[in-house]
């Protein structure tokens, strides 16, 4: 799933839970929930694939500029809720959980370090055990859907 929604539902669900510690922990478990779900990757349109369709290894620097572009919108998103709410701290934990697992296992300057430590190495295979095999090409044009949905439906709780 794309940042954006992962951080947008991190922060619906600390509208409805005012308690920031469990508000992240809802927000991380949020995470792979949503992960298990076909949904688009950038990896999906701009990464070479092999003769079967399956994707090259390695990010491109296409998927870089989506992802950071991505990360960017969603964040500030989720601080125009946060001021708006009165900063409700538990609306920037819950969004903090919600994209923590991307940024321990996606971010390749300190993903070498952070699968190797105690403290967060155990993300990593939870991680790639949860996510949808986003290998195929053929699931390039409806994957968009389910992010749009999730951040649609996240959108419409944070202004009821």
């Amino acid at each position: 799933m794309v940042a954006t929604s992962h951080l947008f539902l991190g922060a619906a669900i600390g509208t409805l839970v005012p308690d920031p510690l469990i508000a992240f922990g809802l927000g991380f478990g949020s995470h792979f929930l949503l992960d298990a779900i076909p949904h688009f990757e950038p990896g999906l349109v701009f990464r070479k694939r092999d003769a079967e369709g399956n994707l090259a290894d390695g990010m491109t620097w296409q998927e870089y500029r989506l992802a950071w572009l991505d990360m960017l919108v969603g964040t500030i998103i989720t601080l125009l809720v946060w001021r708006s709410s009165g900063s409700q701290l538990s609306i920037l934990t819950g969004a903090l959980g919600a994209i923590l697992p991307d940024l321990v296992d996606n971010v390749p300057w300190w993903k070498a370090y952070t699968s190797k430590t105690k403290l967060l190495g155990w993300i990593y295979p939870i991680h790639k055990g949860f996510h949808f095999p986003t290998l195929q090409a053929r699931f390039v044009w409806w994957s968009v859907l389910p992010p749009i949905v999730v951040f649609l439906l996240s959108l419409g709780w944070v202004l009821r």
